[in-house]
């Protein structure tokens, strides 16, 4: 089986915890974080976007979901996309 590649989009829970969010994520040692973006929305709000290199096992993905929401800072979390690699 291949690896998955699978890009979460991030909304923080205030404007101006998105560095906060992005050193949350490096430090998750689940899956393989590959990029993180700080995106504006509006208003100087951000989203944060991350790709994540995933080996084989499904159950990692969820795995890593929860790491996310069990960021403080994190309001909400949606899988933008996800492809076979």
């Amino acid at each position: 089986m291949g690896s998955t590649l699978v890009i979460y989009k991030i909304y923080p829970n205030e404007v101006g915890e998105e560095d906060k969010i992005v050193e949350s994520l490096k430090k998750i040692t689940i899956g393989e974080v590959k990029d993180i973006k700080k995106e504006p929305v509006a208003f100087g709000m951000y989203v944060v976007r991350v790709g994540v290199l995933f080996q084989e096992k499904q159950e990692k993905l969820e795995e890593f979901e929860k790491a996310i929401r069990a960021i403080k800072e994190v309001s909400d979390v949606e899988v933008e996309g996800m492809t076979l690699l």
